[in-house]
C-alpha cells in the first residue's frame, strides 16, 4: 500500500470518545487501486488532542482464490 483515501460517512461523540465510521480506497506506487472496503477507528480524547485508540478495516472486494481447508481438517469419506 501506498496510499490510503478515508470517506468519513459518520462520527458519533461520546464524552472522550469519538467513533468514526466510513469507506476506504488503498493505492500502490502506481496509483492502481488495490483494496477497497469499510473501516470504523476510535478516538480518544487526551489533553486537547484526539489520539486514534483502535481501528479496523474490512475489504469488499472479493477474494482471489478459495481457502483451501488442509487435508489433516477434513473429514474422512466413507
Amino acid at each position: 500500500m501506498h496510499n490510503i483515501e478515508l470517506q468519513f460517512i459518520d462520527l458519533e461523540q461520546s464524552g472522550d470518545k469519538i467513533i468514526a465510521r466510513g469507506k476506504y480506497v488503498m493505492n500502490n506506487k502506481q496509483n492502481e487501486i488495490i483494496d477497497i472496503g469499510k473501516f470504523i477507528a476510535i478516538y480518544k480524547k487526551e489533553g486537547t488532542k484526539w489520539r486514534l485508540q483502535t481501528d479496523m478495516f474490512n475489504t469488499s472486494m472479493e477474494t482471489r482464490s478459495p481457502i483451501e481447508v488442509p487435508d489433516y481438517l477434513n473429514l474422512p469419506k466413507n
